[in-house]
C-alpha cells in the first residue's frame, strides 16, 4: 500500500481542487465520505464509510491476534475464570 500526502489550498470561493490521484480513487461523479475530527484537527476523504474502515481495522487486529491458533484452540470455550477477570490485570480476577 502506498500513501501520498499532498498540500492543497482551499480557494477563495471555498472550493477544493483534488489531485488526479484522488479523483482516480474516488471516481468522477460519485459520492464520497468526509470524516471531520475537530479534536485532532483532521479531515479524511474516503470512498468507504469511515465506520466500515474502523470496523475493518478492528477485525484485522482480531484476525492478527488469532492467526497462530489452531482451529481447536479457536473454538474452545472461554474459561469461566477468564470471563470474571475482564478489565483486570492478569491473575487479579481468578477468585
Amino acid at each position: 500500500m502506498s500513501k501520498k500526502i499532498l498540500r492543497l489550498a482551499l480557494n477563495n470561493d471555498l472550493t477544493l481542487s483534488l489531485p488526479q490521484d484522488a479523483i482516480e480513487i474516488l471516481g468522477v461523479g460519485t459520492e464520497f465520505y468526509v470524516a471531520i475530527d475537530m479534536d485532532k484537527g483532521t479531515v479524511l476523504l474516503s470512498k468507504t464509510d469511515p465506520i466500515i474502515l474502523a470496523n475493518n481495522e478492528i477485525l484485522d487486529k482480531i484476525a492478527e491476534l488469532n492467526e497462530d491458533l489452531t482451529f481447536e484452540e479457536y473454538i474452545a470455550p472461554v474459561p469461566e475464570s477468564f470471563l470474571h477477570r475482564r478489565g483486570k490485570a492478569q491473575g487479579e480476577g481468578d477468585k
